[in-house]
């Protein structure tokens, strides 16, 4: 029976300034007869091909962008935020912990960030390669914690049925596997400088940690 394969993350100031994590996760490889899998080889596709990744970074890189540019940072809305391509999306689940500003000013500060990463089991070798991701991630994220005293790290993993999500959202739509999550507890400001170890995430009986 097919179950829903996530990885949760919960990273905002740090993905700001430290993209090449998330460029690590993406690029972690699982050598499996004699080719080397990356997140590219089992991400969940949507309607153009392209791996399904959660709008908020988006956000983050386009903020990313926009300071390494010298240019004024967008501000970041919550619930809903706007992207630069003028769609509008829904990050009130993906934050924790916010405090937001009054009119234009946005996100003042916020807690924690979850994001997902969606693997599917497209065959029986998609769902080997994918287990062994799974470990290689909490392998990755366990190193990176180390690495980065400052910030508290807690990847877990969970499943569900996919049938409970039938028909919910345009994940559900396509046939998934298991469900892997790390959390990155942190605090920041609009500017981006403060961080301190509190965590913020409900719901956590739902999961297993790694």
């Amino acid at each position: 029976m097919l179950q829903e394969y996530n990885t949760k993350i919960s990273i905002f100031l740090f993905l700001f300034f430290h993209p090449k994590l998330h460029n690590t996760i993406t690029q972690i490889q699982v050598p499996m007869l004699g080719f080397n899998y990356t997140f590219a080889h089992l991400c969940l596709l949507d309607d153009s091909k392209s791996c399904i990744v959660d709008d908020i970074l988006r956000v983050l890189e386009e903020m990313r962008s926009a300071r390494a540019s010298n240019r004024s940072v967008p501000p970041l809305h919550y619930p809903i935020t706007k992207l630069k391509d003028g769609r509008e999306a829904y990050i009130g689940h993906q934050l924790g912990g916010v405090l937001a500003g009054g009119g234009r000013d946005g996100v003042r500060s916020a807690r924690a960030l979850q994001l997902t990463y969606y693997l599917q089991a497209a065959s029986p070798l998609n769902e080997v390669v994918a287990a062994t991701w799974e470990l290689l991630f909490c392998k990755e994220l366990e190193n990176f914690g180390k690495a980065h005293p400052e910030l508290s790290l807690y990847p877990f993993t969970s499943s569900s049925l996919q049938r409970d999500f039938q028909r919910t959202s345009r994940v559900s739509e396509r046939p998934l596997l298991f469900s892997l999550a790390v959390c990155l507890s942190l605090a920041i400001s609009y500017i981006f400088y403060e961080v301190t170890n509190s965590y913020d995430l409900t719901h956590t009986n739902l999961y297993d940690f790694c």
